[in-house]
């Protein structure tokens, strides 16, 4: 063999690890590959892990952009800028009171999607933080 092909790794996601090592496995015990051929499939099988320092990075710079076009869009609408107008300077009770309002339904609704769907975290703590920033 050349230097290349003993070096050579096989990278894969943690499910595809376990499903390809039960294959080599199961080849070992049914005497389809030796024992030091058996050795070498496994030791060149490499369990990678997902980058989730790179991926929160890419969603915050994608968040940014959105706030960016949001808030853009937002000033360039002059209906939406007469509503906010009227909002900002309605009372600070109504202000208070409506957003407090708002905040309550959004929890009370997290609360039955967390009831409902438990296998989704992210989407029903994504809620919950709507909750908190009309807060």
């Amino acid at each position: 063999m050349t230097e290349q092909q003993t070096n050579s790794r096989v990278s894969l996601a943690r499910k595809h690890h376990g499903i390809v090592a039960q294959v080599v496995e199961h080849w070992r015990r049914n005497h389809v590959v030796d024992e030091p051929t058996a050795a070498k499939l496994s030791d060149s099988l490499v369990i990678v892990t997902f980058d989730w320092q790179r991926t929160a990075r890419y969603a915050f710079i994608v968040s940014i952009f959105c706030l960016v076009i949001a808030v853009g869009s937002v000033l360039a609408d002059e209906v939406l800028m007469k509503l906010l107008m009227r909002i900002f300077n309605a009372p600070a009770f109504f202000k208070c009171a409506s957003f407090a309002a708002m905040s309550a339904a959004l929890f009370r609704y997290g609360l039955f999607l967390r009831k409902r769907y438990p296998h989704r975290p992210y989407g029903n703590e994504a809620v919950f933080f709507l909750g908190v920033l009309l807060a």
